[in-house]
């Protein structure tokens, strides 16, 4: 967890914008389902951190705790299905 505070979506002259501690965080949106998708991605970005791989132990960026293996074991494990 990043211990950033959740990002809510406010509607503004219109628009739809993410905030977060009161500062706008996202551009302008005309629909809100638009801002939901980039709230969501900034959500996804933010969960980014480094691993060790669980094959070979080696570091790498892992997107959340369902990536356990970096690209290289991923890739070499795919043909071995």
């Amino acid at each position: 967890m990043t211990g950033k505070s959740e990002i809510t979506i406010q509607r503004y002259n219109g628009h739809f914008a993410g905030y977060r501690d009161g500062r706008r965080v996202t551009g302008h949106f005309t629909h809100r389902g638009h801002a939901e998708a980039r709230v969501d991605k900034m959500n996804r970005l933010e969960r980014v951190t480094t691993r060790a791989c669980m094959t070979c132990g080696g570091s790498f960026r892992s997107k959340g705790p369902h990536n356990r293996m970096c690209p290289r074991c991923r890739t070499m494990s795919e043909g071995m299905i």
